[in-house]
């Protein structure tokens, strides 16, 4: 059963989506976003690891939070397993607001 405030949640108009196709695409955007971010971000991954990748979006979110930006990342905990404690807490140390999701085993 849906709550009730998703029946009666105005919508906006003049909204638009791209669909994107492939990694370089996807986090050219994903880079793009969190440098115009003004106020709140919202990042949602299955896999975040400190890859070259992971490296370079973790300190981009880091200066989005000395610019005043409140950041939340939120990663799937099966996909994102490989984060050690320590990462995770240089992550919240930053200011970032970390999370896993569907961890199904309580953390040892």
């Amino acid at each position: 059963m849906l709550p009730d405030w998703i029946h009666t949640a105005p919508y906006t108009g003049n909204n638009q989506i791209e669909l994107l196709r492939g990694g370089k695409p996807f986090f050219d955007a994903l880079e793009t976003c969190i440098r115009l971010a003004k106020e709140e971000l919202h990042v949602q991954v299955y896999i975040f690891q400190m890859d070259k990748t992971g490296i370079r979006v973790l300190g981009l979110l880091k200066d989005a939070v000395r610019r005043g930006v409140k950041v939340y990342l939120l990663a799937d905990a099966f996909g994102s397993a490989n984060l050690s404690r320590k990462t995770i807490r240089n992550i919240r140390a930053s200011g970032i607001r970390f999370r896993f999701f569907g961890r199904f085993f309580p953390a040892t």
